[in-house]
């Protein structure tokens, strides 16, 4: 069963840069709230809830560095976060796009 398409953006050639936000929820922030952070910033993509010493892992795309900035200070500023780390994505590799030979 077929549950939808999706567009696969070169974000090099768009100007675009993809990160992940790794994020540690205050003490009594309950980690559903995830949900509610990632639904007030737009960039984010996708929040996945992870096992571990953080709490979440949120997927972004901006325009550039100082973008990605704004948006870590926008996560901060919601008053559930405890702590932030950054990881710019470099390069991807998916199952689907090696399936369909896109490089």
């Amino acid at each position: 069963m077929i549950r939808g398409y999706t567009a696969v953006i070169e974000d090099s050639r768009a100007g675009m840069l993809q990160a992940f936000i790794e994020i540690r929820l205050l003490g009594a922030t309950d980690s559903d709230e995830i949900e509610g952070i990632a639904e007030s910033i737009p960039e984010i993509e996708e929040s996945h809830s992870i096992a571990g010493t953080s709490d979440a892992l949120l997927k972004l795309r901006v325009r550039d560095v100082k973008h990605l900035q704004q948006v870590i200070n926008a996560v901060r500023r919601t008053g559930k976060v405890e702590g932030t780390k950054t990881f710019i994505i470099m390069n991807t590799w998916t199952r689907a796009t090696a399936r369909a030979g896109t490089p």
